[in-house]
């Protein structure tokens, strides 16, 4: 008799759902969400306004705030577009 494991899957089956689970909630774990969040949280909802202030006394056109967002969210999904070409100041 073959032996099973959990819901009459066999080990591979198994070990193969719990790859795709993991991948999948691994996709849906946006880092530059989070670090947006905090950086929110921290700036009580100034921190956009902070950064684009500091950059124009640099000279530049951008803060880089999206890149920034757009950059830590492909590291956990590669899919990810956060469209910053379309982001004009």
């Amino acid at each position: 008799m073959k032996r099973t494991s959990v819901m009459g899957m066999s080990k591979n089956q198994f070990i193969t759902l719990c790859k795709y689970k993991c991948y999948s909630f691994k996709r849906h774990i946006k880092i530059g969400d989070w670090v947006e969040a905090l950086i929110h949280t921290i700036t009580l909802g100034y921190g956009d306004r902070i950064a684009l202030g500091i950059a124009k006394g640099f000279g530049k056109q951008s803060c880089g705030c999206c890149e920034r967002k757009q950059w830590l969210n492909r590291l956990t999904n590669p899919m990810y577009d956060g469209e910053c070409n379309m982001i004009k100041l």
